[in-house]
């Protein structure tokens, strides 16, 4: 297991999450988050010999956790530059704490969609290994 690589790519989830506080919602995340997942891919594919999948995952569960933290930390002003989440907050029980349970969605919806970029970079990974074995070695 390559900690360090699935810790940098989490960071894309600091740049997502403050995009998130200042207005990047709905189908705009969703592109960058594909973006994101194809980065993912193309790295852990280029870099690993195995286990893209659960690299892939681990880096989306992570960065899932560092978005709750980043709009747990600016809620005014995340809730301020999305309105969907001001109609949806009425919704939630009084007494959850929307900080904590923005921190404790973070890592939950990090391994739902972490799952699509395992399995990206579960493509990726087998397409660069295919490409390397058919380029002969001297």
């Amino acid at each position: 297991m390559n900690w360090k690589i699935v810790l940098l790519l989490s960071l894309f989830g600091v740049v997502v999450g403050f995009a998130g506080v200042f207005g990047l919602s709905g189908t705009g995340e969703v592109i960058v988050w594909l973006i994101v997942f194809l980065i993912y891919a193309l790295i852990l594919g280029r870099r690993l010999e195995s286990d893209f999948f659960v690299h892939a995952l681990l880096a989306a569960i992570l960065a899932g956790l560092w978005v709750g933290i980043i709009h747990a930390a600016f809620i005014k002003t995340y809730v301020a530059h999305n309105a969907q989440l001001r109609a949806g907050r009425s919704m939630m029980p009084k007494t959850a704490h929307p900080r904590l349970i923005m921190v404790m969605i973070g890592p939950f919806i990090g391994a739902v969609t972490g799952v699509v970029a395992g399995l990206m970079a579960a493509v990726a990974g087998n397409l660069f290994k295919r490409k390397k074995k058919a380029v002969p070695q001297e």
